[in-house]
């Protein structure tokens, strides 16, 4: 759902953004020279395995090495999302989170439409696209600069119509990260496609560093929710200025008549599946802010970014390079499907740990890590963190069907998600609140929606069996842990303990799983 956090939690979804791969650089060492449109040509000096403009392909190895650098950034950008949030959760309340959740929805809905499915649409893009480059550059700079003058002029009315009145002010500010996204998307997204993400890893840091510094100064300086606004903005600009500054291959404006008509028709599918998803993973804000409230809004977005750490960590990671790879392997049928299947076994062991854990100490985690105004988030958390093992996958799943350029059949499943969900979640929170929301994301999609993705991936040559198998170990793994935890809960005598235990249970689990399989990490190596 919500996509990138700061605080009190991860409340500025840093996370799901990233992992669209937008507004994320690569710091290279050394600026080889511009490019200037049209021509493209390939800049003296340049080399590696990556994938370059020309489609080589990378070599042996190079997917799994990129993902460890990927995984080093996500793991270091979720640890000081946490600890952002935990000092932001004692200055601000949940109201301020609540207008800030009504002004992030509004700004990840016009992000998936912001670059018309450019970025994806380069990233599993396979031979030469260096004609291409120039003419995205400029289509997405007009759209996003267009896009936001747009919202800035209906800011009022639009958060009114959202039951907000005053997040109007804060989608003005958080909404700039449109043309921050327009600005450097498209390098992004070639760095992305070149999987370069040991340079990648490196600007992460720094914009992960800098967005939860700026959030955590201004909220001590008395901003309240717009310093989690600006922070996310200024964080986003910082990594963009990396990619202008030290890319080694820039990409200026250019226009090319065929290259735009091909990007503009191409570009539209991919929109629309990842508007669904957005859609998918945010309706509940607008359900539970005009049902509930702000505050009620406040903690359920703070229950929503604690059960997306797996996502954050690990998916995240994942995605910066399983666009790129499988649309690289598709014509193979055999080691696509070897890929998938070690991708969706490596998964299962990730973050069936941390999911597991978090569900069944909700209540001591919350109310020691971030203050008991913050305990009545705990509940909605139990279902959400197992809402999370099921977003892992169909996350994998939808790349693997974009990659191979299924879109039609992703958008037919985001719609009928959709068409599903919002009765389902306006029920649950009449029902029983905001824990009657998470149960009803829980429950359409693990009777439904899983379901769906695992069918669309048999039609590709998938069988169910090869998938339940993939994911036994770690299916088996949770239910001991599940057990596990419930006896730790039963016997000890009070939240601290309880806390304390929860954590070393994770950690000796991940510590294990590790010396038996020294590829924790999703095993991508084609």
């Amino acid at each position: 759902m919500p996509a990138a956090s700061t605080g009190a939690a991860d409340t500025v979804d840093w996370w799901t953004l990233a992992a669209r791969g937008r507004l994320l650089s690569v710091i290279a060492p050394g600026r080889k020279g511009y490019v200037t449109a049209p021509e493209g040509e390939a800049q003296p000096g340049s080399s590696g395995s990556a994938i370059t403009d020309s489609g080589e392909r990378p070599q042996a190895g190079e997917v799994s090495r990129n993902l460890r650098w990927s995984f080093l950034g996500s793991i270091y950008g979720r640890v000081s999302s946490v600890v952002a949030g935990v000092v932001l959760a004692r200055l601000l309340m949940p109201t301020q989170y609540g207008h800030f959740a009504i002004a992030l929805f509004v700004l990840q809905i016009l992000l998936t439409v912001n670059d018309g499915g450019i970025a994806y649409l380069l990233m599993r893009k396979t031979g030469d696209i260096s004609k291409l480059a120039p003419t995205a550059v400029s289509v997405v700079l007009i759209s996003s600069v267009s896009l936001y003058v747009a919202v800035a002029l209906v800011a009022n009315p639009l958060a009114t119509a959202l039951g907000d009145p005053a997040a109007a002010s804060l989608i003005r500010v958080l909404c700039l990260a449109l043309v921050v996204d327009g600005t450097f998307s498209v390098p992004a997204a070639l760095l992305t496609r070149s999987f370069l993400s040991h340079k990648r890893a490196i600007a992460d840091l720094v914009g992960f560093t800098v967005t939860p510094l700026v959030s955590v100064l201004l909220a001590a300086l008395g901003y309240g929710a717009v310093s989690l606004a600006w922070g996310w903005v200024v964080g986003a600009f910082t990594n963009g200025l990396l990619i202008l500054l030290l890319s080694p291959r820039l990409h200026l404006p250019g226009w090319n008549v065929s290259a735009a008509r091909m990007l503009l028709h191409e570009g539209p599918g991919i929109v629309g599946a990842g508007l669904l998803s957005v859609v998918v993973l945010n309706v509940d804000y607008v359900v539970v802010g005009r049902t509930l409230g702000v505050e009620q809004l406040g903690l359920y977005q703070l229950a929503f970014n604690l059960s997306s750490l797996p996502i954050a960590i690990f998916s995240s990671a994942i995605r910066q390079v399983s666009i790129p790879g499988f649309a690289q392997v598709s014509k193979d049928a055999a080691l696509v499907k070897k890929l998938l299947l070690r991708s969706i076994s490596g998964l299962g062991l990730a973050v069936m740990p941390v999911c597991v854990v978090m569900a069944a100490f909700a209540v001591p985690g919350i109310s020691i890590v971030y203050g008991h105004k913050w305990v009545d988030a705990a509940p909605a958390l139990r279902w959400l963190a197992l809402l999370a093992l099921l977003r892992v996958i169909m996350e994998l799943a939808a790349d693997f069907l974009v990659a191979l350029s299924r879109v039609r059949g992703l958008v037919a499943i985001r719609v009928l998600w959709v068409v599903l969900l919002i009765p389902v979640l306006a029920a649950g929170a009449e029902i029983d609140g905001i824990r009657g929301v998470a149960i009803g994301h829980l429950v359409v999609a693990g009777g439904v929606i899983l379901p769906m993705f695992l069918l669309s991936i048999r039609s590709v040559g998938i069988p169910l069996f090869a998938w339940v198998k993939a994911f036994l170990p770690g299916a088996g793994l949770a239910v001991v842990l599940a057990v596990a935890s419930g006896l730790l809960v039963a016997a000890l005598p009070n939240a601290v303990a309880e806390l304390l235990a929860g954590t070393v249970l994770v950690v000796a689990t991940y510590g294990v799983v590790f010396v038996l399989n020294r590829r924790l990490s999703v095993d991508m190596n084609v």
